[in-house]
């Protein structure tokens, strides 16, 4: 997976589904939705913006 817009709409679809499926209410899976983006632009300024990584190792 890289860091394209497709990949991480896919990311942050994935964690709203995730934290909704625990039961933790619609508010606090709003609100969890933008962490991936912020993971990976971290890791992009990191690694650079071909950076390869794997959220699901």
């Amino acid at each position: 997976m890289n860091a394209s817009e497709e990949h991480l709409r896919a990311m942050r679809q994935a964690v709203y589904k995730s934290v909704a499926r625990a039961g933790i209410g619609e508010e606090a899976a709003e609100s969890a939705r933008p962490m991936p983006s912020e993971l990976v632009g971290n890791a992009v300024r990191a690694c650079g913006p071909r950076a390869l990584f794997d959220p699901w190792p």
